[in-house]
């Protein structure tokens, strides 16, 4: 039985989104329907300020006006795509290549967009962002919604996952885990944990894009082997870990130059 799977975007600009649904057709998953979030909605930008603050802007730039720029030898989410995708940058013209049905919402939660998805006749559904995700949505398909997370779980859970990681000096727990979504943060069921070394990168900005870059294949591999049974989810040990929270300033300089540090140094 070949595998299906629904995405979920939370743009029609987003590199990781087109980046996966071209990995999950080339692994042989059957993508139904892919559901965006409306770029901008007065709800959404009530959300993302209560959730990111001041630091909104700063990601909206880098988003949708940088669009990954290049850092000679740190890979990008760019390279993950094809010559056609490349061309297209855009997920309404890749759906349109490569044949899937494609739905705009304002919210991901919206009815319209649960009852969409529940009669797509997908297994499960990825998700590469777009807010959070409530348990219609959730419930919508047999196998449920995957993640992929930008931190070892269940150890860091939540935000700034990659600085707090660095701060406490845990460089085995910087990495990807792709994970079942449940009604907590961060806590469902595990499907998959990549490691990614740290070491000799300059910033967060190049660190987060190396992890960025490896998102697409780490979610779109592990969602292959889940829908097809090759793959079975491990329930978490919460108390292994805690959630974390937005990282003060004074602790991110601490943070960043520990990564600085940890690589080699330029000469004087």
């Amino acid at each position: 039985m070949t595998p299906r799977a629904a995405l979920l975007s939370p743009s029609i600009k987003s590199y990781y989104s087109i980046a996966t649904v071209e990995k999950l057709t080339a692994l042989g998953v059957e993508v139904p329907l892919v559901v965006v979030r409306r770029m901008v909605t007065p709800s959404r930008i009530r959300d993302e300020l209560r959730r990111d603050g001041t630091r909104l802007l700063k990601k909206a730039f880098s988003k949708l006006v940088l669009r990954e720029p290049a850092t000679p030898g740190v890979p990008s989410i760019r390279e993950e795509l094809t010559e056609a995708a490349l061309k297209e940058d855009h997920l309404l013209r890749t759906c349109r290549r490569l044949g899937i049905a494609i739905r705009l919402v304002s919210d991901l939660n919206d009815p319209e967009a649960v009852d969409a998805v529940a009669r797509s006749g997908a297994q499960g559904v990825v998700f590469t962002g777009g807010g959070l995700i409530r348990q219609p949505l959730l419930r919508a398909t047999p196998r449920g919604v995957l993640n992929c997370h930008m931190g070892i779980l269940p150890r860091y859970r939540g935000m700034d996952v990659v600085e707090w990681a660095i701060l406490e000096d845990r460089w085995d727990h910087v990495g990807l885990t792709v994970h079942l979504m449940d009604d907590g943060i961060d806590t469902g069921p595990i499907l998959r944990k990549v490691r990614v070394d740290p070491t000799g990168l300059k910033n967060f900005t190049d660190l987060r894009k190396k992890l960025h870059a490896a998102m697409p294949s780490t979610v779109a591999t592990a969602a292959t082997e889940y829908l097809s049974g090759q793959l079975r989810a491990q329930p978490q040990q919460v108390k292994d870990g805690k959630q974390y929270f937005i990282m003060h300033p004074s602790l991110q300089r601490v943070s960043r130059a520990k990564l600085e540090a940890s690589g080699p140094r330029s000469p004087p």
